[in-house]
């Protein structure tokens, strides 16, 4: 304690004395500490993992101090490193907070998780094992060889989905709501198997094609004699029209419009499964980034 004030050394009898008296209110008494302490915070944006945004905060409160003889100063003087394992520290806070008498004040750090790694490991590669299911879409799936292919090569992505999705799941905390990197696993995990039933529909299709085309051949040539695409022939010029002539056309009108109906299904189905299928999956995608990166984090 250093002498800040004017001080008194004399007493009734104008006598010495070894005491100094000071006056309190112009020589204030710092007390400096340094502690080191372990922390546990509970984190409550992990369901919006790995985009989430945690605050870690620190209650703290000086027992047997009065506001009357003492006060906080509060500064930080070291904030720590910048980089606490998978977060980033964004920020600090520290404010008093009023508590009748006691000296009371709150600390917060701000936390924001890196997602550089979690982007490489985890949706890079169900992103690319999405692109090789995709195009199979493009294999001729109508005939028996290509959609064994595209069968195979989709229950293959599906397991190889189904234990990243296993790993990455087991690997967090137990969350109440479903988290944002287990929604796109879940989606990477439902398109391979889309893609099997879309195919499966034009191979079944396509199977109903030949069906129907190796009947006309046996009847005759698709398209030979108006009588083939249009209905039974009104007899003229006294002609007849005998009975299994009539039948024969019936069953050759009847291929041909099955012919024409599963055609013109094979050919939407194709549409879908090469065009309407990839666009929605990178609408979802942009849907995804956008609520995960901005639109979370503004309702917050």
């Amino acid at each position: 304690m250093r002498k800040k004030g004017n001080f008194s050394t004399f007493n009734e009898k104008d006598e010495t004395i070894r005491v100094h008296i000071y006056d309190g209110s112009q020589n204030p008494i710092v007390m400096s500490t340094t502690e080191q302490m372990e922390l546990f915070c509970n984190f409550d944006d992990l369901y919006h993992y790995p985009f989430d945004d945690e605050i870690c905060s620190l209650d703290m409160t000086l027992k047997g101090t009065d506001k009357t003889f003492a006060s906080l100063d509060l500064r930080l003087i070291d904030k720590g490193p910048a980089n606490a394992s998978y977060y980033l520290v964004r920020k600090w806070e520290v404010v008093e907070v009023t508590s009748g008498r006691t000296l009371k004040f709150k600390a917060k750090v701000f936390l924001s998780r890196r997602t550089s790694m979690t982007v490489v490991a985890i949706y890079l590669p169900t992103l690319l094992l999405t692109i090789i299911s995709q195009a199979t879409n493009y294999l001729n799936s109508e005939e028996q060889s290509y959609f064994g292919i595209v069968v195979k090569l989709n229950i293959s992505t599906m397991l190889v989905l189904a234990i990243i999705y296993r790993s990455v799941s087991t690997s967090l905390p137990v969350t109440m709501r479903i988290k944002m990197v287990e929604v796109w696993l879940l989606s990477s995990l439902v398109y391979p198997f889309a893609v099997i039933l879309i195919n499966l529909l034009i191979h079944n299709t396509g199977l109903k094609k030949v069906r129907v085309d190796k009947f006309i051949s046996k009847v005759g040539p698709i398209g030979t004699g108006l009588h083939t695409l249009t209905s039974i022939e009104q007899p003229t010029n006294g002609e007849k029209t005998t009975e299994s002539d009539a039948s024969s056309d019936d069953r050759t009108s009847r291929c041909m419009a099955l012919y024409l109906e599963a055609n013109s299904k094979c050919y939407y189905l194709k549409i879908v499964s090469h065009y309407l299928m990839p666009l929605i999956y990178v609408g979802f995608i942009v849907a995804y980034f956008l609520y995960a990166n901005f639109i979370s984090k503004q309702y917050k």
